[in-house]
């Protein structure tokens, strides 16, 4: 599957097709309030100040496009960079220097987020971004 998805994207960007333009995207996206988790840092994992921010249904899948065309586009958009698809790395890893945001195309994810002693997020298809919660 991912060489298939993989050659999906390839297609899209160099074509457009299945991939929403400006105002495709617009009508796509729905405006949620966050569900926000907070985890402490661990010996293993050096958790940012910041909560995790969890999107529910923030966006419509429109049979007009590929699903992860869709992902793909708002990604772009909001200037996150460093795409790929299919699947989240199954260890424990945490990023130093970035934030993450992820997609839920297709499928369904269960994710453990925080460390060995975090929590189970469990995502169905739809966004499921993950970003600083500047706030406060």
């Amino acid at each position: 599957m991912p060489l298939l998805e993989s050659a999906k994207s390839l297609i899209e960007a160099a074509t457009g097709i299945g991939t929403p333009d400006r105002r495709g995207l617009a009508s796509l996206l729905r405006e949620r309030k966050p569900l926000r988790f907070r985890f402490a840092s661990t010996s293993e994992i050096s958790n940012n100040r910041w909560p995790m921010l969890v999107y529910r249904d923030a966006v419509t899948l429109d049979g007009r496009y590929d699903p992860a065309a869709i992902f793909e586009t708002l990604f772009k958009k909001n200037g996150w960079k460093g795409q790929w698809r299919d699947g989240m790395y199954d260890w424990l890893h945490y990023h130093s220097n970035t934030h993450e945001v992820l997609g839920i195309a297709k499928g369904w994810l269960h994710g453990r987020f925080g460390g060995k002693k975090g929590r189970i997020v469990p995502a169905t298809f739809s966004c499921f971004p993950l970003e600083p919660d500047t706030t406060g």
